[in-house]
């Protein structure tokens, strides 16, 4: 799981944020070629990664404790669909960027309706993807503490803080938070989430946001602002 965690890390930091920076995906998908097949094949191998994980363990604790198991593995499979949904945008993103710059100075505004159709999959996909993500980390850490493998206040926190996580990510779905391009330098897409324990960082990462500076932060998302990656919320970067 940490290895999923690192990997995640590196596609949404790095990666995506070269690839949303600046004028956003329809003007820098056609020249980052590379950096999409990184990102798709880091994500399944993540994604493949997780349902190996949950295999495991259904196959270790599914008869001792079945319902547990069983909906882990499942929420797992189901973090797998969506990753694949998710990742396969990333390809269309490429092919109508190369389109728009292909089109050059004619482009226009023709674009800007397919732009907000592939942006809105992605981003639905992806939140849709982190929610059942947070479910599957919780179903996780209920099993840990039904099957009494670590501590059980740490299987308690590990819960809390996945049902913290979900909370955080399902409100864009309910048309909280923003999924916007984040297209012009110097504008920040923040999510404002009341999260006590993180109020001291999200302070130092508002300060930088000129707009919108109550970026309450919860894990790894990261919000373009003078086109370089600012904001934290676990793992939620919007296209």
């Amino acid at each position: 799981m940490l290895v999923t965690f690192v990997v995640d890390l590196l596609s949404n930091f790095k990666l995506q944020g070269e690839l949303f920076a600046g004028g956003g995906f329809i003007v820098n998908a056609a020249t980052h070629p590379l950096t999409i097949g990184s990102i798709v094949v880091l994500g399944m191998l993540s994604s493949l990664l997780s349902a190996w994980i949950a295999a495991i363990l259904w196959t270790r604790y599914g008869r001792a404790f079945p319902g547990l198991a069983g909906t882990y593995f499942a929420l797992v499979v189901g973090v797998l669909a969506a990753s694949v949904m998710e990742l396969s945008t990333f390809i269309a993103m490429r092919d109508l960027s190369e389109l728009f710059v292909g089109a050059g100075a004619e482009a226009g505004t023709r674009f800007e309706t397919a732009s907000a159709v592939i942006r809105g999959l992605r981003n639905g996909m992806h939140f849709t993807g982190k929610v059942l993500g947070g479910a599957s980390v919780m179903a996780f850490f209920l099993l840990l503490f039904r099957a009494r493998l670590v501590p059980r206040w740490m299987s308690a926190f590990g819960a809390l803080a996945a049902l913290l996580q979900m909370a955080s990510v399902a409100r864009p779905l309910f048309g909280g938070g923003h999924l916007r391009d984040a297209r012009p330098a110097g504008h920040c897409l923040c999510q404002h989430v009341d999260l006590a324990p993180y109020k001291r960082f999200c302070a130092w990462y508002g300060s930088r946001c000129r707009r919108r500076a109550r970026c309450v932060t919860t894990g790894t998302d990261w919000r373009i602002f003078h086109g370089r990656p600012t904001g934290f919320v676990v793992n939620i970067p919007t296209a």
